[in-house]
């Protein structure tokens, strides 16, 4: 059957139609009984309230809507369930958020829960509450503290129900007599991450046909244990009543994993014919009296009928094994207790298992075990004891255990003191024995003597230094056999006796010095064999007689020479590893009589010379590593492999690259870190197949197309000296997917230095990536088409800069002449420099004051974009006392700052009427006459910052009708004239701060007018005008303060600093006068801060400490404007200034919380209301 969807809950069909099971909370049992005495209304009548219910509804639904906004995610999240096919049987899936209600619908045509055969329950970790504890009633109990989730089956006016009631659970639920009623043909039962606090008899009850019953609930690992919105700060243990699986007949597979259990009733799992599996992993058992299998009755061994097969115990916290535990379940074939905290287990913990199998006590801490453990266990076949601390085995203890197949005592403490001759005695069957990682020392020739079985012996990780004669010679089937990381220095010549099947031998990381010549003249069969990390000085010449190898491993050794080495006649050998040793030169006698070599690696050795010819005689061979040794160069050395496929020549000394050394099927070649310098050419070379090319750390300079095979798809050439890039290097290359060419020296790239071109079908093929960063690269003119790439308007013409955030550009013109971010560079900021330039159609070049001819003034810099639209000329800091001649008449941009211009000529820029910013900031202008900026008609920005102005008059800003931003800040400005913004309808920022305003009506000044700008009116939906205010030393004066504090009020959307916009009065005192004594013309509890502080709060007109007695002192005072406890200016004349208050820090104000307080208390009597009416 097909995945059916439910319905969702807007559907349009009666839900009182379908069967539907609920999982809801309820009252308590006596509100649940008089509501269900309640007479049902029909169909009909329900439809009607509906209908007459129905503006009802308004309230609700915009109650439900602030509840929603007061507390965000509260709302409950509408379940969701659907039938799906698991393992060919009808399942019912549902994901709920614990303690919500669980509506199960079936679908319009198709069967009723009660057919379903799969319940899965899965609840989320997502716990909508409103507090940081959730008691009964939260939950949903009722007075006498119960918690109950139901489910609920409606068939016609009848209703089944489950009902899931707990006292002090913690806030979990339990499951209770009946609660499947509505889903008696279940056969798979899941309840998964739920909060179920117990289970009592019944609860399953009306499941005769269940057979897989999995609980996994939340344990002290999950999100309830530590949540706030749980009111015990512990995980509830789940308490299961006994009798509970009374009834179960058919059930075979019990999971309760991962679930806090304190313990188990004595005849929890009695009375259940039929079971098979049980899992109690991770359930926090500590007592194995306590799991479930102890019968009631001790001298009746037929109370507890069990045919269990499997136990799981693993990850609990059980101490000790105590005798006799799982006599009750005889027929155990498989008995895990892995990753507990055993430290001791009775000599007869296993009484009565005469069918076990498999047992498992790995990551204990078990130092011993009884000769008589296993007494019982005659059928073992899999022991697992890794991962303990044994230091003893006790002899017998295996003994009479014929059927063993595998026994694991790897990672513990033994020795050789207690592994011997009759430890392993009569285990004839046994195929793997594993004692890797404990302490042995020596292997004696009677240890696995009756072993003739076993296949796999792993022995690494100890401290063996000696094998006996014929330690392995009854192993006539061992295949594979592992000494690695021992202390063994010598291997003598009988150690293979016997080893006639031996097909894998490790020896690596040991000391060995010295082989045997006839050491493998018994074990030829080996087919892989690790000698890497030994101290051998050559190539072993035992290794000869074994024609079958196929792997050798001769790598971290001191071999200096191979001319005569003994692997020369290996006809088999396709791995040949000899890294990391001593080796100086490679003969061409050396491999050539290898011809099943495929794989070689020579890297990091000392290799200065290979002879020539000296891998001809290996076709086969695919793979070479060279790298990281003294080689100069190729000569040939690899051009005769036909089927070399990859190279790593990398770490070396070369210092060309020619193509023709490589051969025509290589595709992958690693030249890194080497010395190359030039790069050969591709033209004359046909076939040539080089997909992938690293020759980055390298010193190339310059690459272009000729340099470049046409199959290359991934080329790295990062951290080289490149500083030019050809005009189509990477034309025609149609596979090519990746470039890097960062950390380079590139400070230009040419419009076509990176372009692509089609792909084999004809259409463009973009590049995959394309590095760029960390290259000093200058973004000028001629590099805007950069910036365009990432655009996607290239049609696949150019690659895609994959690291933007790396790319940094120096600007030709730029004052911080620091790198600036690619993408943070506008593209009028492309600029170059020029000193002179006449267009082509010019006629008047050789002229003054030609319209279309370039100069730069002297002693000046020029610098223009590509297309001419930005024209910069930059006269700064020359100190020059008059403005610079022969400025360009289309000058974009002109920089005067710096210099020195007492004042500021009439006309002094005529004819520039391209001219957008003028920057004249730190030029010491006094005065600005008439008419000096007469002809601006395009001026857009003007800086006048950091000067000396005194006064504007209101000329002298005629006819920049067009200016949008005005710098006058940190001048000496006191005036302005009405008029001097009147006709600045563009003008939007404005900067006045750091000046000397004093009683200036700023309202009227930047308030006249009827434009659009500062000029006009400031309209408040206008986001983009800004004034600067602050710094000035406005006057106290009641009225005038006044007025200006209103209009700052405003307009602070517009006035960026008018928080900080003072007012400043100078008053006389005395020093015997108090401060409520004080006379101001503002405020009468006005915010006093002083310019700076003295110790008796005051400031001296003499900067000095306080005043003598008698002597009068003027006394600063700077009142800011828009403190909100700042009173109007009263009309009488006492205008006296009092001490400030200081509010402590940790006084509560409570009118800031008024609003609030109002709103939450009307949003609850609208709850409340609609609670009633519902």
């Amino acid at each position: 059957m097909g995945r059916k969807e439910l319905p969702s809950s807007s559907t349009t069909t009666p839900i009182m139609l379908t069967p539907i099971p609920t999982f809801r909370l309820i009252d308590s049992p006596e509100k649940e009984r008089s509501r269900r005495r309640k007479p049902q209304m029909s169909f009909q009548q329900r439809n009607l309230n509906h209908v007459f219910t129905f503006p009802l509804l308004i309230p609700v639904v915009v109650a439900t809507l602030l509840l929603f906004i007061i507390r965000p995610g509260s709302g409950l999240h509408p379940p969701q369930c659907q039938w799906d096919l698991y393992q060919d049987i009808e399942r019912l899936k549902c994901n709920v958020d614990p303690g919500n209600t669980l509506i199960v619908e079936e679908e319009v045509h198709g069967a009723g829960p009660e057919h379903a055969k799969s319940l899965w329950v899965q609840c989320s970790d997502n716990v909508h509450t409103t507090s940081g504890s959730v008691d009964n009633k939260q939950l949903g109990g009722g007075d006498d503290g119960e918690e109950e989730l139901q489910v609920d089956s409606y068939f016609g006016s009848e209703k089944t129900s489950l009902k899931v009631a707990g006292g002090d659970t913690g806030g979990g639920f339990v499951l209770s007599h009946g609660v499947f009623m509505a889903v008696p043909n279940l056969r798979d039962l899941r309840l998964e991450n739920c909060r179920i606090a117990g289970i009592t008899p019944g609860a399953l009850g009306y499941l005769p046909y269940l057979q897989n019953f999995t609980l996994r609930a939340h344990t002290s690992h999950s999100p309830w244990s530590s949540s706030s919105h749980v009111r015990s700060s512990s995980p509830a243990m789940l308490e299961i009543k006994p009798g509970v699986l009374r009834g179960l007949p058919e059930l075979r597979h019990l999971d309760l994993s991962t679930t806090s259990l304190s313990s188990l009733p004595n005849d929890f799992l009695c009375f259940l014919p039929s079971l098979n599996y049980l899992n109690l992993t991770g359930s926090g058992l500590r007592d194995f009296r306590s799991i479930g299998i102890q019968i009631q009755d001790p001298t009746n061994p037929h109370n507890c009928a069990n045919q269990m097969r499997i136990l799981d115990l693993s990850n609990n916290h059980f101490n000790l094994l105590p005798p006799a535990t799982f006599s009750t379940v005889s027929r155990l074939e498989e008995l895990r207790i892995d990753g507990n905290s055993i430290t001791s287990a009775s000599e007869r913990a296993l009484l009565g298992l005469n069918h076990l199998k498999i047992f498992s006590a790995a990551g204990n801490q078990l130092s011993s075990l009884q000769p008589e453990f296993f007494k019982d266990n005659r059928q073992l076949q899999e022991i697992y004891l890794q991962k303990n601390q044994l230091s003893v085995l006790a002899p017998g203890l295996l003994t009479g255990l014929e059927q063993l197949v595998v026994v694991d005592l790897s990672s513990n403490e033994l020795t050789s003191e207690w592994v011997i001759g009759e430890t392993f005695r009569g285990l004839v069957r046994l195929v793997i024995l594993r004692l890797d990682n404990n302490k042995l020392t020596r292997i004696d020739s009677v240890l696995f003597r009756d072993l003739y079985s076993l296949q796999v012996l792993s022995l690494e990780n100890n401290m063996i230094s000696t094998v006996t004669e014929d330690a392995f010679s009854g192993m006539y089937n061992i295949h594979t056999l592992l000494l690695s990381h021992n202390q063994l220095k010598v291997i003598d010549t009988f150690i293979c006796n016997g080893l006639g099947v031996l097909s894998f031998l490790a020896l690596d990381n040991n000391k060995i010095e010295t082989v045997g010549v006839d050491s493998f003249k018994n074990c030829s069969n080996v087919m892989d064999l690790n000698f890497s990390g030994n101290k051998l000085t050559q190539v072993p010449e035992a290794i000869g007689a074994l024609n079958l190898i196929k792997t050798l491993d001769l790598g971290e050794n001191k071999i200096t020479d191979i001319s005569n080495a003994s692997f020369a006649s290996l006809p088999n050998l396709y791995g040949l590893r000899l890294t990391d040793n001593l080796i100086g030169h490679i003969p061409k006698d050396a491999l050539s009589n290898l011809p099943s070599l495929k794989i070689a690696n020579f890297a990091k050795n000392k290799i200065s010379s290979i002879e020539q010819k000296a891998f001809d005689n290996n076709p086969n061979l695919q793979a070479l590593r060279v790298d990281n040794n003294a080689i100069k160069g190729m000569f040939g050395l690899f051009k005769n492999i036909p089927n070399l496929l990859w190279l790593n020549i990398s770490g070396n000394k070369l210092e060309e690259l020619d193509y023709k050394e490589f051969p025509p099927r290589i595709q992958w070649v690693d030249l890194r870190s080497n010395m190359i310098s030039k790069l050969g050419t591709c033209l004359e070379i046909d076939n040539l197949r080089i997909r992938n090319l690293d020759i980055s750390h390298n010193l190339i300079t310059e690459i272009g197309q000729s340099n470049l095979p046409d199959s290359i798809e991934n080329l790295i050439m990062s951290h080289n000296r490149i500083h030019q890039v050809q005009p189509y290097t990477f034309f025609r290359k149609p596979n090519i997917t990746r470039v890097d060419l960062s950390n380079n020296k590139l400070e230009r790239l040419s419009e076509n230095a990176l372009r692509l071109s089609s792909g084999a079908d004809g259409g463009v093929k973009p590049i995959a990536e394309i590095l760029l960063g960390h290259n000093p690269l200058i973004c000028d003119c001629t590099l805007p088409w950069l910036r365009d790439m990432n655009s996607g308007e290239t049609s696949g013409q150019y690659p895609n800069i994959m690291d933007v955030e790396d790319v940094k550009c120096t600007l030709l013109f730029d004052r911080g002449n620091d790198p600036v971010p690619f993408m943070d560079i506008a593209p009028s900021q492309y600029l170059c420099k020029y000193e002179s330039h006449c267009f082509s159609l010019c006629s008047c070049c050789d002229f003054d004051h030609c319209d279309c001819q370039m100069s730069c003034p002297k002693n000046c810099s020029c610098f223009h974009d590509a297309e001419w639209n930005t024209n910069l000329v930059d006269c700064s800091r020359m100190e020059e006392s008059s403005i610079p001649s022969k400025i360009p008449i289309d000058v974009t941009q002109l920089h005067l700052d710096g210099n020195v211009f007492p004042v500021l000529q009439s006309h002094s820029f005529i004819g520039r009427k391209n001219m957008e910013a003028l920057y004249l900031n730190f030029s010491h202008i006094e005065k600005i006459q008439n008419r000096s900026f007469h002809g601006l008609k395009a001026l857009r920005v003007l800086h006048l910052e950091n000067n000396f102005i005194e006064r504007l008059d209101g000329f002298e800003f005629d006819d920049l009708d067009d200016l949008e931003e005005l710098y006058l800040h940190q001048n000496s400005i006191s005036f302005i004239s009405n008029q001097t913004f009147a006709s600045m309808v563009a003008l939007k920022f404005l900067t006045l701060h750091g000046n000397s305003l004093v009683d200036l009506a700023i309202w009227e000044v930047v308030l006249r007018g009827g434009g659009r700008g500062i000029g006009g009116h400031l309209i408040p939906s206008s986001s983009d005008t800004h004034i600067t205010l602050r710094g000035n030393e406005f006057s106290c004066e009641c009225q005038f303060a006044t007025q200006l504090k209103d209009w700052l009020m405003e307009n602070s959307a517009k006035i960026s600093d008018a928080n900080q916009v003072h007012c400043v009065d100078q008053v006389s005192t005395s020093a015997s006068l108090s401060p409520s004594n004080k006379q101001s013309s503002f405020s009468s509890n006005s915010a006093l801060v002083p310019l700076s502080p003295s110790s008796s709060g005051s400031v001296s007109s003499s900067g000095g400490g306080s005043s003598s007695s008698g002597k009068s002192a003027t006394e600063l005072i700077v009142v800011r404007l828009l403190d909100q406890r700042n009173h109007r200016c009263s009309q009488s004349t006492d205008l006296s200034i009092r001490e400030p208050t200081t509010r402590s820090g940790d006084e509560f104000e409570w009118s800031v919380y008024v609003p609030v307080i109002v709103i939450s208390i009307g949003l609850l009597l609208l709850v409340c209301l609609v609670s009633i009416v519902w």
